[in-house]
């Protein structure tokens, strides 16, 4: 009843009906109309309190909360999303480099970026430690197979390749190849850069072109090579291989070659995949398949060469490359480009130029200057020089027997008519020289230690003795040079003319003079020094090498003044042939080594789709690391693709906070404390709510736990309930000493440490959460390769009503295929699901198809399936194997016309009844493995206030015909075997197959075991393309599949 009625009635009371005035103004009229409002807002307020006692008409959540819990329901609170973050680290923030460890501790915050302004960013936190490396950023797979390169492949391969295109090599760079012993240094002729295979390709010098028949040759020697034993391998030899070898002789086009070539890779390919566990035969036909797709290339790339004749196999290899460096640094010796040592007279005039020794040599030069007749010696000039200096001295002839000081010795002389006698005193080199006055003829002869020589103008002759050089030179004047050797401990010393920080001990150097071998060998010590030698000053780096680079002989610097040195070697890597098969299975192989990488670590795959993996095992060979996953990859990859990160940690939504929420009361019972923060983050875990709360409660330190229920509960159990306020707040309630203890006295002693944040709002797609907010040293950046998925809205009093039956349905023990449904669709996170009991092909299983709130997108990753499997494994029989897949979507499209009814316009009608139909087939109005019927259209728009009619133009599934279906089926969960058979008049090789039923090779080998060679397949033959259990399906109408336009 309301105002109205209760008035009505009372004035028409028998004691009322002589009062003839019915106006408010009047006093008794004005007291009956105040009587009916207090009777209408009771009336109001009891049906609400009425509404509140029955689930049915029950809208406030406390309300649902006291009904559920008359059954043991508890509402679901709402979920935080869950995802996978992958760091990035500075390999030059640690001392140790790509390889020093950094942890990431757990509960480090990113952030996400906000895709639209006024969107809020969202907070993630790491639910583990981390351990990361910069060297596991990006853990690159093997692309290619080792291929040993030889002494002999220098001259007989048209070009090497080495891994990466990032080398900066340049055309004139230097390239030394160790072959155990052998070590040669080769000029770099060519470069070509090949992206797509991230191969560098280097042309050396002397090396033929690219030729057809070299080509043919290795073809054939790798046809020749060993093979394992197997009857596909026989089958595929006898089909493929050998017509490929015998049609080799008649092929002389390098595009006919790699067109021959094309069935061959193919078939290789099937057969790789028809070997099913022969793991062997297998890598074989890869191995070679990957051979011939390089032989393919490189033939392209030769353009059209014809050839004579075939040539035979090349010779066999003497010697396998153990190190390939690229010479980054070329320089010269110290003083290579310094002035020649000046001779001056008496009066300080340079006279002429002569030679500097090396360091550790000394040079004593004896001249006799004759006159300008040249009969008759008028001067005898004597200089001695060393690295850092000189001294000089000149006697006028002729002379009697004099002695003079010349640097740390002396040097006596005596001047005649005949000859002139010169003697090196203890200082100096100790000899005794003569030289007679010219003849006629100008000629002179020569005397040093015993030994006479006769030399005419222009003459040279060279003497050693006793380790000292004597050059002896009749150009005009005659000069005698005696030097000295540098000690055998100084022959290893090179000084450069520059600082080279690149030069390091064990690095490579090749030490190149004219005439000779070149010294090719290693950097023993390395350091920077200050020279102050031949004239000259400077800087330079000073090394000392573990062979001797100057010889007995070389003493002058003019020995060495052409010398040539390349160092700094930086190693590269030969790349071998090129891998052609996918990446898949549950074996990667990696294309580093990496030592520490253990089982259990998680890591994202990533390339044309993206999956997150767990390490099960390592293996490590001499040059790589092999890693053997958890489980097999979902989804094959290009290998080009291919990135795998491995600094990856799971993460939720919300972000911790450590508070003190008040001050306990030992005299007060139930108190209750309120969170600063909403929403609480809840976590997905196995138990029937399907939720854990993200909080810990500690009074004067020590934890407190959580209970369901106060109810049964001792005196001394420190424990604690959750609850709400009635704006949906978090609340914390201690016990009152009977039921719980209750709290201790204390001043700010209760704190909690929680997370806030959850619901729809963290599901965010791959690569939005790109904000580290936690920096631990190194850490340069952060990612989610794979969508936030799982984050629900608390139960609404819709879904309350929905759920609090199910609580008493199943009771936490499932025996029916519909417990197990109730059950899950009881959980949070959990909006709709369907059970069904099926034959997946060897046994019978409980088949449970989930949809997440509102159907958000729910990745087959999350954190919610793993504790819903859990949950149901616990809950549920335990003989009776049980699967949980996500939904299967059926998005409807429907495009309308609409015929608005008279008297109303089009931009209200179209929003009401687009709102209508959204209502009927969108989420609210859907369920698993429902139908959807046109004829619903009709009634949702027959009942729609304002359209006449409507003309359904489209209704059927988005990749459906563009047609109005009278419905549109959303199977269940169930078994499928699909056929797929051969058409057409000619047969179609397995490629062609597996390419028609959009499946992979393996996949179809898998399905189909009585494939056992690569032969094509028939017209009429069937082959199964698909063989397993497939979820219910969902058919939803969605905002962006409904078009409605208006009917003129």
């Amino acid at each position: 009843m309301d105002h109205g009625t209760f008035l009505s009635d009372m004035l028409d009371h028998p004691a009322l009906r002589r009062l003839t005035v019915r106006t408010t103004d009047d006093p008794a009229i004005a007291l009956l109309d105040a009587a009916a409002v207090v009777a209408d807002l009771l009336t109001f307020h009891g049906e609400r309190i009425g509404d509140e006692g029955y689930l049915r008409t029950a809208r406030d959540r406390r309300s649902l909360g006291l009904l559920g819990r008359l059954v043991d329901y508890r509402p679901r609170p709402g979920l935080a999303a869950d995802t996978h973050l992958a760091y990035r680290l500075d390999p030059r923030s640690q001392p140790g480099g790509a390889d020093a460890d950094v942890l990431i501790p757990r509960g480090s915050r990113s952030r996400s970026v906000p895709a639209a302004s006024g969107e809020p960013p969202q907070t993630f936190e790491t639910d583990a430690d981390l351990v990361a490396r910069a060297a596991w950023n990006d853990l690159a797979v093997r692309r290619q197979r080792p291929d040993p390169l030889t002494t002999d492949d220098l001259t007989r391969r048209a070009e090497i390749l080495v891994a990466g295109t990032d080398t900066l090599l340049v055309v004139g760079d230097r390239l030394l190849f160790v072959f155990g012993d052998d070590r040669r240094l080769i000029p770099v002729a060519r470069l070509r850069i090949d992206r797509e295979r991230d191969v560098t390709a280097i042309g050396l010098p002397g090396s033929p072109p690219p030729s057809l028949p070299e080509l043919i040759a290795q073809l054939r020697r790798r046809l020749a090579e060993p093979r394992p034993n197997g009857t596909l391998v026989t089958e595929t030899d006898r089909s493929v291989l050998a017509p490929l070898d015998a049609d080799l002789d008649q092929i002389n086009t390098t595009e006919g070659y790699a067109e021959r070539l094309a069935d061959p890779i193919q078939r290789l390919t099937e057969a790789a995949a028809v070997a099913g566990t022969r793991q062997d035969i297998a890598d074989w036909c890869e191995r070679l398949a990957a051979a011939l797709v390089d032989q393919a290339a490189r033939a392209r790339d030769l353009g059209g060469v014809h050839i004579e004749e075939p040539t035979g196999a090349g010779l066999a290899a003497v010697a396998a490359l153990t190190g390939l460096f690229a010479l980054r640094v070329t320089a010269t010796p110290f003083g290579a480009t310094a002035p020649l040592q000046p001779v001056r007279d008496q009066q300080g005039r340079v006279i002429n130029v002569t030679d500097w020794p090396l360091p550790g040599a000394t040079l004593t030069t004896t001249r006799i200057v004759f006159d300008t007749a040249g009969r008759v010696p008028v001067r005898a000039e004597f200089v001695h020089a060393q690295p850092d200096g000189t001294v000089q001295h000149g006697e006028n002839l002729p002379v009697a027997e004099t002695t003079v000081d010349l640097g740390p010795g002396r040097v006596t002389v005596t001047g005649t008519a005949e000859r002139v006698t010169v003697n090196l005193r203890p200082g100096l080199p100790e000899h005794e020289l003569t030289v007679t006055t010219p003849t006629a003829e100008r000629r002179v002869t020569v005397t040093v230690a015993g030994q006479s020589f006769d030399l005419n103008p222009g003459d040279t002759r060279p003497v050693t003795v006793d380790g000292q050089v004597i050059a002896i030179r009749y150009p005009g004047a005659l000069e005698i040079a005696v030097a000295t050797v540098p000690d055998e401990s100084l022959r290893t010393v090179l000084s450069l003319d520059a600082v080279h920080n690149t030069v390091t001990p064990g690095s490579p150097i090749v030490v190149e003079r004219p005439g000779r071998p070149p010294l090719i060998t290693r950097v023993a010590e390395a350091r920077t020094a200050t020279y102050a030698q031949f004239g000259i000053t400077g800087r330079g780096t000073r090394l000392v090498l573990d062979d001797a680079w100057l010889g007995e002989g070389d003493v002058l610097l003019s020995q060495i003044r052409d010398t040539t040195i390349y160092a700094g070697g930086e190693p590269l890597r030969p790349a071998g042939q090129p891998l052609a098969e996918d990446v898949h299975g549950d074996r990667i192989e990696l294309d580093d080594r990496h030592d520490a990488l253990r089982p259990g670590r998680i890591l994202a795959v990533t390339g044309e789709h993206t999956e997150i993996v767990t390490i099960a095992a390592v293996g490590h060979g001499p040059a790589n690391t092999t890693i053997v996953l958890a489980g097999p990859l979902a989804h094959r990859y290009r290998r080009d693709t291919v990135r795998i990160l491995g600094n990856v940690v799971p993460a939720s939504h919300g972000e911790t906070r450590d508070d003190p929420i008040g001050s306990g009361d030992a005299t007060a019972v139930h108190q209750t404390f309120t969170l600063w923060q909403e929403p609480l983050t809840w976590l997905p875990s196995g138990d029937p709510v399907g939720a854990r709360p993200a909080l810990e409660v500690r009074v004067d330190g020590l934890l407190w736990q959580l209970a369901d229920s106060l109810d049964g509960r001792g005196p001394a159990e420190r424990v604690y309930v959750l609850g709400n306020t009635p704006d949906g707040r978090t609340t914390v309630t201690f016990g009152d000493g009977v039921h719980g203890a209750r709290l201790p006295t204390g001043q700010e002693n209760i704190r909690v440490r929680y997370r806030f944040g959850a619901g729809p709002e963290g599901n965010l797609p791959a690569g939005r959460i790109t904000q580290p907010v936690t920096r631990p040293l190194g850490v340069i950046g952060v990612t989610n390769p794979v969508p936030a998925t799982g984050g629900a809205d608390p139960d609404g009093p819709g879904l309350a009503r929905r759920r609090i039956p199910l609580a008493v349905a199943t009771l936490d023990r499932l025996l029916s295929t519909r417990d197990y449904a109730d059950f899950t669709r009881s959980r949070a996170g959990i909006g709709r699901a369907t059970a069904r009991e099926v034959f997946d092909g060897r046994r019978r299983v409980v088949h449970v198809t989930v949809a997440a709130v509102d159907d958000v997108p729910l990745d087959p990753g999350s954190d919610l399936l793993p504790a819903l499997r859990a949950a149901l494994a616990a809950h549920g029989d335990p003989r009776l194997p049980v699967r949980v897949e996500v939904r299967e979507l059926v998005a409807l499209r429907l495009v309308a016309g609409v015929k608005v009814a008279a008297g109303h316009a089009f931009e209200i009608v179209a929003p009401r009844l687009g709102r209508a139909l959204l209502d009927r087939l969108g989420y609210r109005g859907r369920d698993l493995a429902r139908d959807a019927y046109l004829s619903e259209v009709m009634a949702v728009a027959d009942r729609t206030p304002g359209v006449d009619y409507v003309d359904v133009a489209v209704f059927a599934p988005t990749d459906g015909p563009g047609q109005p279906l009278p419905v549109v089926p959303a199977r269940p969960a169930r078994y499928v075997e699909q056929i797929h058979r051969v058409t057409g008049p000619d047969p179609r090789t397995l490629t062609a197959v597996a390419a028609a039923a959009g499946i992979p090779l393996t996949e179809l080998a898998r399905l189909n075991p009585d494939i056992t060679d690569v032969r094509p397949l028939p017209p009429g033959r069937t082959v199964t393309v698909f063989r397993g259990l497939r979820p219910a399906q969902f058919a939803v109408l969605a905002a962006d599949g409904l078009t409605l336009t208006e009917i003129a």
